[in-house]
């Protein structure tokens, strides 16, 4: 939402400009708007299921490279990366 100062009432411009810490100009425009507040982070019992997840995944990963060159694996690494 934009208002132009030159319309704002007296006391409306008043809060405004104590919000900014400055005083406007008229012919300063003024955009009102809300952000919505971040959801909090995983809760500790869901940071340890998260890892667990995480845990069994890698796990996962590294049986089906078993076996592969480290080196071959690092090339193709670093060229994905790229």
């Amino acid at each position: 939402m934009q208002h132009r100062v030159r319309d704002l009432s007296p006391d409306a411009r008043l809060v405004v400009e104590q919000l900014l810490g400055r005083p406007l100009v008229e012919t300063d425009m003024i955009t009102i708007g809300s952000i919505p507040l971040v959801k909090a982070g995983p809760t500790p019992e869901q940071r340890i299921e998260i890892e667990k997840e995480l845990s069994a995944h890698f796990d996962r990963v590294n049986d089906k490279i078993e076996g592969i060159d480290e080196r071959a694996f690092e090339e193709a690494v670093a060229e994905a990366i790229r």
